[in-house]
Parts: structure tokens; C-alpha cells; sequence
């Protein structure tokens, strides 16, 4: 799993006050492609475009983080409940937190020392239909500033879209606003998915497209299909095989080759891949741009609206 760096805590000096009523206000990261409602009790500190850090106004040392980074995976289930627990023992170590932790007057750091409290929580959880994988951890952090000072973080970890989602709270235990997070995820939405357009017409594969190694997979299925072509797979060879409906043209695409075989008549032609075919989460994918060539169709990637434009 690929590591990313991401801030664990920060500590900001708050009066006390009596909460404001939750209002909500609606927030939308293009870079990250998530929508989502937060209570307007929180205030936005940073936007790092694959990143996003709320404080909470009124509470003390609260703090909503949001990350995203590119992943290879399709799916939170692509790993165990061990290796993501694994994955957040990393991230939560103690050291980890405790080279986070600043001096609340200074600003600089604390030299604190972390002892965890016990044994993290883990579990899975749905909210607005996402699956996520929830890690709890109870800490106590001593050192300048820090007497002895009990914290609490908890961490939900997604997978959408090749993105790996990773949305955090943090608090001192002394003050509590899960409330506003747990209501944030139930109004979490990913529009970050990969679409398939062929002669300007949305094609719905089986399963979301990825992008590996900065190419484009997809279950090719529904999209061969939409181009006139029958699909057949020998799991013996681990081979993928696509036949024009006039019987003219056939591809070849062998799982982990470099290279598909397109036969048209007598010719016999290699192609040559910049990424492989692939079986992820038990099905199987193949390099989009490479199959519609093959087709002699032409191919054009639209960012703004993450959109494979197949023209045949």
C-alpha cells in the first residue's frame, strides 16, 4: 500500500464557548471529487487540493482532516481488515503522534512523548452506502505543554474511483464533536468515477474503471460490446479474446503481457502496451485507449469530467 504523508493534529488556542446553532454549509473538492455537508460550527483552515482541514470553532483541539490519494485498488475489500489495520498502525504510531504533537504557545515542537491508552478499535462501517474501514485510538501525550493529555483519533479509510479516502477526527477527550463528523459521512458523495462514452452514448461497465500507472483499465465488456465486438475469456490462458460481429477482426489480450495480438484476415499485427491487462477484485481489465485502437476507433480524455470519449 502507498503511504501518504498527512497531518495527524493540530492544536489551536480557542476560548470556550457555548456552541452556535449547526448550521451546515456544503463543501465540493474537484481535485479530491467528493461533495459533502459539514456543520458551520467548523471552520476551513487549509486546502491542499488532495487535501482539506477543518477546526472546530468552539471545541477544543478538534479537528476534521480529509486526504485522497491515488491508489490501485477498486474496492475497501481489495485488503483485509488486518492489513488496513496494519496500514493504520503505521500511520498512528506513536511516534508518528508524537512528532506531531507542537507547543500550544510556541507553535514549535513539543518533543511530547505518546503512550497509548489501549488497543486501537477497528471495524467496518457504512454511511450513505460507502463501505469504510473505522480505526479508533486512545492516546496520552506528556511533554512541553502537554500534562499528561488525553487524546482520541479516529480514522475512515474508502476506496472510490482509484482513490484511497482517508477522513480523520481528532479531539481532545475532554471535548466531543463526533457528532458533526459521523453526520458528514452520511452526506459523503464520490463523483471522482472514471466514465466511458462511446459515439457521445455513457457506457456502464460491471465495475468502475481504474487508472494504473497513469493509464486507463476497464472491464471491457460492456464497451467492446457497444462497438460491435463478442468478448471470450479462457481462464486457462488467462486470455482475452474480442471478435468483430463480421467475424473480420479478433484481439488478443493475455493477462500481464505487453503485448495483444489483432488478427484481420491473413495480417497479424502486435501491439504493444504501456501497461498490462489485469485481474483486480476477480475481474478482469484491460488498457482502454490500447483495445478501442485496436478497434480503429480514436480516443480522447476529458479531466474536467474525468470522461474516456471513445469515437468508432
Amino acid at each position: 500500500m502507498k503511504k501518504h504523508s498527512k497531518i495527524l493534529l493540530i492544536t489551536v488556542m480557542l476560548l470556550l464557548l457555548c456552541p452556535l446553532s449547526a448550521l451546515a454549509g456544503n463543501y465540493t473538492s474537484s481535485v479530491m471529487g467528493i461533495s459533502f455537508t459539514l456543520s458551520d460550527s467548523w471552520q476551513l483552515e487549509s486546502d491542499g487540493g488532495d487535501s482539506m482541514f477543518y477546526t472546530h470553532k468552539y471545541g477544543e483541539n478538534e479537528a476534521i482532516g480529509l486526504y485522497s490519494v491515488d491508489f490501485d485498488a477498486t474496492s475497501i475489500d481489495d485488503f483485509s481488515s488486518d492489513e488496513w489495520k496494519s496500514f493504520c498502525d503505521s500511520i498512528y504510531s506513536n511516534e508518528n503522534l508524537a512528532s506531531s504533537m507542537v507547543n500550544e504557545t510556541t507553535g514549535a515542537r513539543a518533543n511530547a512523548k505518546v503512550t497509548s491508552d489501549s488497543a486501537p478499535i477497528t471495524g467496518y462501517e457504512t454511511y450513505n452506502g460507502i463501505k469504510y474501514f473505522r480505526y479508533e485510538k486512545a492516546y496520552t501525550a506528556s511533554g512541553v505543554g502537554y500534562n499528561n493529555t488525553a487524546f482520541y483519533d479516529t480514522c475512515f479509510l474508502t476506496v472510490q474511483g482509484g482513490k484511497l479516502y482517508s477522513f480523520d477526527y481528532s479531539r481532545k477527550t475532554i471535548s466531543n464533536n463526533f457528532r458533526d463528523f459521523s453526520a458528514m459521512l452520511d452526506t459523503m458523495s464520490f463523483d471522482n468515477v472514471i466514465k466511458i462514452t462511446v459515439n457521445g452514448e455513457r457506457v456502464y461497465p460491471d465495475s468502475d474503471p481504474v487508472i494504473a500507472y497513469g493509464r486507463t483499465l476497464v472491464p471491457i465488456r460492456a464497451i467492446a460490446e457497444k462497438m460491435g465486438y463478442t468478448v471470450s475469456w479462457n481462464g486457462e490462458y488467462k486470455l482475452v479474446t474480442m471478435t468483430s460481429y463480421d467475424g473480420n477482426v479478433t484481439l488478443h489480450f493475455g493477462i500481464g503481457d505487453y503485448t495483444a495480438l489483432r488478427s484481420s484476415g491473413a495480417s497479424i499485427e502486435q501491439i504493444s502496451l504501456d501497461v498490462p491487462p489485469a485481474i483486480l477484485s476477480g475481474r478482469t481489465y484491460l488498457p482502454v485507449r490500447a483495445v478501442a485502437e485496436a478497434m480503429n476507433a480514436t480516443v480522447n480524455w476529458n479531466a474536467g469530467s474525468r470522461t474516456v470519449e471513445i469515437t468508432y
